[in-house]
């Protein structure tokens, strides 16, 4: 009953902005009904967010906003194919157990220390999402934290109440942070992407360009949540001294898993090689000083697209046979990939471009033109500020789509685009505070040791430092860069 309200409600929405005597043509009219209908199905799912996402290819033909064909455009953007290969390429790492051996081997390193066991989760935590999904890592993630849990309950004296709660955050932390670093992170990376270079093709987004400012802020980011996290369970100093039977579980863990194994060694091969060929396909410039790209062999270098070697390396997966078998097989790939992911991105780039082509945008930016007038760095507070907000309540990549040709419209003159864009779609990833925010935050908190307001109460604050960091990094980085 509550979803077929829902449903009514948002189709009621859609019909009362067309009828309502707005100062709008009615092209743009459509575009704003289709726009709040789909974030209205987006926030509340009363249909899957993937069905929400097919509407713009129902709605604007059927109102004469844009043809089927124009539409259909967004869906196959080549943003997609990059997120269809990574996703595939994820899917590889996680049949062979390659995520779990590379977590394993990054907390065996901090050797049983309470501090440095924290730490050691957000490393392998953040790192692993920088190239698989949030949500995959945080529910491989989440047996092994709860194991040390039980291990420490049973063995240590010690009061860790809070402790145990910090490890649990810090998984749920780390895959948002770490989600932010690479471009393929992320699906609001890549929905930046696909927008920016669609915009700016003379100067598109990069797997480089964005590795260049996300990884330096997940590099600051992680040890500030991590501090955060000591301070949460009582210092230091109340976690002073090693856990010797925290190390021989871990290295128990380790041996279950034996010696790499063939398939293990060559899917980190592929993986290494697409980041190689993802990192110098574009000419890299320090100065006067030029690394040519491997796409500038080529007659056409603008030809390649980062996509090219998402679906290269996804393709040689299932070429590559060791003892007979093939690394991937169709039917692992058709069970693990989210397929709906890529039809949200279809949706979220067809509502994009409408935005534009109807001049919505330009009729958006005229009733925010009052904000324009305040100093750039508290406007660019405010629009992250304001992201921060929404994304709690609602999936990231969902209210990155909606936002990011709203923002686009309301960018003062004689600023780069990119200084606005960008902040923007990572605040999108910095929903720290509640469990519906994200699916790390949701998994962490299904476990039953977490309260709702101890996510507030942490996770406030964390917002609040990324907020100001990403703002920083942001006036002083972004220019450099781009």
């Amino acid at each position: 009953m509550k979803n077929n309200a829902i449903l009514i409600s948002g189709f009621l929405i859609f019909l009362s902005i067309l009828l309502l005597p707005l100062n709008l043509p009615f092209a743009q009219k459509v575009t704003l009904g289709v726009a709040l209908l789909m974030a209205i199905y987006w926030a509340t799912e009363a249909i899957p967010i993937p069905v929400t996402s097919l509407l713009p290819i129902i709605l604007f033909p059927l109102f004469s906003v844009e043809s089927s064909e124009e539409v259909a455009k967004a869906y196959i953007d080549p943003v997609i194919f990059l997120f269809l290969g990574g996703f595939i390429l994820a899917t590889a790492v996680e049949k062979w157990n390659l995520h779990l051996r590379i977590a394993l081997k990054i907390l065996l390193f901090f050797k049983g220390s309470l501090a440095l066991t924290l730490l050691g989760f957000m490393v392998s935590t953040s790192f692993l999402s920088m190239w698989i999904s949030n949500t995959a890592t945080t529910m491989m993630m989440l047996p092994i934290t709860l194991s040390v849990i039980n291990l420490l309950k049973e063995k240590s004296n010690l009061p860790l109440e809070k402790y145990f709660r910090a490890l649990l955050l810090s998984i749920a932390y780390s895959s948002s942070i770490g989600g932010v670093g690479t471009l393929i992170g992320s699906p609001p990376n890549l929905l930046l992407a696909s927008f920016y270079s669609r915009q700016f093709q003379e100067n598109p987004m990069t797997f480089l360009k964005w590795f260049l400012f996300g990884f330096p802020f997940v590099l600051i980011l992680l040890p500030l949540a991590w501090l955060l996290l000591i301070i949460y369970s009582g210092g230091f100093s109340k976690l002073k001294g090693n856990f010797e039977e925290l190390k021989v579980y871990l290295s128990q863990e380790k041996e279950k898993l034996g010696k790499t194994s063939k398939e293990e060694k060559a899917v980190l091969f592929s993986f290494l090689f697409a980041c190689l060929l993802w990192i110098f396909r574009a000419p890299i410039s320090f100065g006067s000083f030029k690394i040519p790209g491997w796409s500038e062999i080529f007659p056409h270098s603008s030809f390649f697209h980062d996509s090219f070697v998402a679906i290269l390396f996804a393709t040689s997966l299932f070429f590559i046979k060791i003892d007979k078998k093939p690394l991937l097989e169709w039917n692992e790939v058709e069970k693990r990939v989210p397929w709906g992911i890529l039809l949200l991105f279809g949706g979220g780039l067809s509502l994009a471009d409408t935005f534009i082509k109807s001049g919505l945008s330009s009729s958006i930016a005229e009733l925010f033109k009052h904000f324009k007038v305040l100093p750039f760095p508290v406007f660019l507070f405010f629009i992250c500020f304001l992201m921060v907000i929404l994304t709690e309540f609602t999936s990231n990549t969902a209210i990155t789509a909606t936002m990011l040709p709203i923002i686009f419209s309301v960018i003062p003159q004689n600023t780069q685009p990119i200084t606005f864009l960008l902040p923007a779609t990572i605040s999108a990833s910095l929903a720290f505070m509640l469990p519906v925010a994200t699916p790390p935050n949701a998994i962490v908190f299904s476990s039953g040791h977490l309260k709702v307001s101890t996510m507030l109460k942490i996770g406030i604050i964390l917002d609040i430092i990324a907020l100001f960091l990403l703002s920083f990094l942001s006036l002083f980085l972004l220019d450099k860069i781009f």
